[in-house]
């Protein structure tokens, strides 16, 4: 009887030193809800929402809820679900405040995407190499007949190891949940536009963030993870390929294509079109989209406040030289953008501390 209810005197006193954020976390405690975070990105396609939820938890400061009556966070509510339940189910709340959860995850969800964007591009390399081997045997073959010696570049190596280190992502924790129950609480957060162009979207993170325009071209790249759904934003389409994939070919896409980008009106949200940048593709379709946030990154737009850009010759941003090296070097970018991430995931309210 007496045990019992020491065990539940020292539950409460967890919980309660939870909610005030002050509960130093065992690293077992930490190695099993970050196990229990492995689990929803293996079985299910999460990853790109767990840090879009990040960000959006993050705007205002890390506190684990999020107003899904706001326009800007339609669609959350479909990894909040899922982590909610795992942080519950799984008895992750007894000693892991909701924000630290969601953070840990979105960390996981970064490493994840690394990893199987490293694992299934080696396949791909592979198969690419395979086939121009294939090519330059057959070119090696033919010279061989002509009586003409094979060029250095028959006789190269196919393709370099370009691999890169894996995301730097440190964590503390000790985030305050903004209500011990309910994730779901009006905030009345600003978010940036899609529709903004370059100084409003680099002023928003300045004065949100403190961050500087490069790094806020570095955290933009992790538009590469996931899409837009009209549903949800109004917009509609992938960022890349390869939407499951942390790399640089968000960047690569702007920079070697810069002029195929071109703004189209997707339909209406309200009383307003919205404008995106389409790629058309071969089949007279587009295949991928931008939005004026991430094409101002690389152009010098001047966006109406519907989002419709009137100017037809592009010049250049300032932040251009950023992007090309970022596009240039994924290794790069995978540094700075981890850099990044961490400080906007260890945001959070005054008054708190993390640990």
């Amino acid at each position: 009887m007496k045990s019992g209810m020491i065990v539940a005197i020292l539950l409460t006193m967890k919980v309660i030193s939870l909610v005030n954020g002050a509960y130093d976390l065992s690293d077992r405690e930490v190695q099993r809800a970050e196990a229990v975070c492995r689990g929803l990105l293996r079985t299910n396609r999460y990853a790109p929402g767990f840090v879009r939820l990040a960000f959006h938890d993050c705007v205002g400061g890390c506190n684990g809820c999020i107003d899904l009556a706001a326009p800007a966070n339609k669609g959350l509510e479909a990894y909040i679900e899922p982590l909610d339940e795992a942080w519950k189910l799984r008895r992750v709340r007894e000693y892991m405040s909701r924000s630290d959860f969601w953070a840990l995850c979105a960390k996981e969800a970064v490493l994840h995407s690394f990893k199987l964007g490293q694992e299934e591009s080696e396949e791909l390399r592979q198969e690419q190499a395979y086939e121009k081997r294939r090519i330059q045997l057959a070119r090696l073959r033919n010279s061989r007949r002509a009586r003409q010696p094979p060029t250095s570049a028959e006789l190269e190596e196919p393709y370099p190891d370009t691999a890169s280190s894996p995301p730097y992502l440190p964590i503390k924790f000790g985030r305050v949940d903004c209500h011990p129950t309910s994730s779901n609480q009006t905030s009345g957060n600003q978010f940036p536009r899609g529709e903004a162009g370059l100084r409003e979207t680099l002023e928003f993170f300045r004065r949100k963030f403190h961050f500087s325009a490069r790094e806020t071209v570095a955290l933009l790249g992790a538009h590469t993870l996931g899409d837009a759904k009209a549903a949800a934003s109004g917009f509609e389409g992938m960022f890349t390929e390869h939407s499951q994939w942390l790399d640089n070919e968000y960047y690569t896409d702007m920079i070697r294509r810069a002029k195929k980008w071109r703004q189209v009106s997707v339909g209406q949200r309200g009383s307003q079109p919205k404008w995106q940048w389409v790629r058309p593709a071969k089949n007279g379709k587009f295949d991928f989209l931008l939005l004026n946030s991430d094409i101002c990154l690389v152009r010098d737009i001047n966006p109406a406040s519907t989002g419709r850009v009137n100017s037809t010759e592009p010049t250049q941003s300032f932040t251009y030289p950023i992007v090309e090296q970022y596009a240039n070097n994924n290794a790069l970018w995978i540094r700075e953008f981890s850099r990044v991430f961490t400080r906007m995931i260890h945001l959070v309210p005054s008054g708190v501390t993390l640990r």
